[in-house]
């Protein structure tokens, strides 16, 4: 599990990248990340749909401040 942030419009929006039980890379990040591009996403910008692409879940905000043994729960229960 690596933390780390995605740039969207000169802001930082932090997300998570993780191993699945497959071994393949996936992220998750906060709603945040969302409510900043879901405008953009249906109005059919390439740069919105290619970062929600990239994202398997969106939390809740401020679930990221949460513990590491948190996150991975929540990781394994997605």
């Amino acid at each position: 599990m690596i933390r780390t942030t995605i740039t969207y419009k000169n802001k930082e929006y932090p997300i998570i990248e993780f191993t699945t039980s497959e071994g393949l890379i996936d992220y998750i990040a906060e709603k945040a990340l969302w409510d900043a591009i879901k405008e953009g996403y249906y109005n059919n910008d390439k740069e919105c749909e290619r970062i929600d692409n990239m994202i398997f879940y969106y939390c809740e905000n401020n679930t990221f401040e949460e513990s590491d043994e948190f996150i991975k729960v929540l990781i394994n229960y997605l």
